[in-house]
């Protein structure tokens, strides 16, 4: 949607959220509800993702009045947010980016499976309230990290082929992944195709 919609994006911001909400707000009429951790209020949530945005170069006055924040938990459910603001996203929200992640590199599975797994489930609930969405999932090349797809991507670049497309069902790293992270994204990646389907 490029006129008039309005973005829900979880991890705003970080690198990539902050050049997601970029591409947002660069295209006419949008308007971006961000889900900000843990703020002590809504002024300082939107504080925090301005300075996020100006620290990369981003910022453009003009994007203030389009630019609204709720605050959450992504270990929570619904993920975190209050029933007024879970409300307000679900009837407003015309797409929704879920980019945020607990990234962690040698936490367990078990230490990481609610802020990613769980939100996962819970943003596709939130997409399943209130007005259709459309929802984007921002995976991880985590998700990749076996020696399948090692020896894939070596005997595609020997015949010059490419290496992984979205389509494939990412079998090959059923078993194999060796970090909490790659474990909770491949999980909810599976969990985001089987409700696409």
């Amino acid at each position: 949607p490029e006129n008039g919609a309005t973005f829900f994006l979880t991890g705003a911001t970080g690198f990539l959220g902050a050049y997601l909400a970029k591409d947002i707000l660069d295209r006419k009429n949008t308007k971006l509800i961000a889900y900000i951790r843990g703020a002590k209020d809504l002024e300082f949530a939107k504080q925090r993702l301005i300075r996020s945005l100006k620290g990369y170069g981003l910022w453009q006055d003009s994007w203030t009045d389009r630019l609204s924040c709720v605050i959450g938990d992504l270990s929570k459910d619904r993920l975190g947010l209050d029933d007024a603001s879970w409300k307000h996203v679900a009837d407003t929200a015309d797409v929704f980016i879920h980019n945020a992640a607990y990234v962690h590199w040698i936490a367990r599975y078990e230490q990481m499976m609610r802020p990613n797994v769980l939100s996962t489930i819970n943003a596709m609930k939130l997409c399943n309230e209130g007005k259709p969405k459309l929802f984007s999932f921002v995976s991880s090349t985590s998700t990749l990290d076996t020696d399948h797809y090692f020896n894939l991507s070596d005997a595609q670049t020997a015949t010059g082929r490419g290496a992984v497309f979205e389509s494939d069902d990412m079998m090959g790293s059923r078993t194999g992944l060796g970090t909490g992270y790659g474990q909770t994204k491949w999980v909810s990646e599976q969990l985001v195709r089987e409700a696409g389907r």
